[in-house]
């Protein structure tokens, strides 16, 4: 059993058994790729700001790494089925890379570096806050 999220992704079985208490590094890196991901079309398609949006990416596969790596631990197949996920964002990093290269590199990344230190101190108060808010509903 499990629950539909946004996106498809369906959370259940062992996801949830234990709940955050025992879930919860999977759980919250889960999150944090989900809410990582999120950011990257309004960068890349809506702000047009291509040099943000590959250190977002870059950012992104990290988290994507980290989330495979805590659902193997968990469940092989669970760390698997996020493989192809990994390779969809490796290429579309290639593409994004490629864009900004052929575009004049329009927002260098020196400019880029105060915005990501920002986007990274925020998507980890929004994990905390998941994290606190998922462990108040278990208790």
């Amino acid at each position: 059993g499990g629950r539909w999220v946004e996106g498809g992704w369906k959370v259940g079985g062992r996801w949830v058994e234990g709940g955050w208490k025992v879930q919860g590094r999977a759980l919250g890196l889960f999150l944090g790729q989900w809410l990582l991901n999120t950011l990257w079309t309004p960068l890349f398609f809506g702000l047009h700001q291509m040099g943000l949006a590959f250190a977002e990416i870059v950012l992104l596969w990290i988290m994507i790494a980290l989330t495979t790596q805590a659902f193997w631990k968990v469940k092989r197949s669970a760390g698997l089925l996020m493989l192809p996920y990994l390779a969809w964002v490796s290429f579309a990093a290639v593409l994004n890379f490629t864009l900004w290269r052929m575009n004049g590199w329009t927002g260098s990344l020196r400019q880029c570096i105060p915005l990501v230190i920002r986007l990274l101190e925020e998507q980890r108060e929004l994990v905390a806050i998941g994290c606190e808010v998922g462990l108040r509903d278990e208790l």
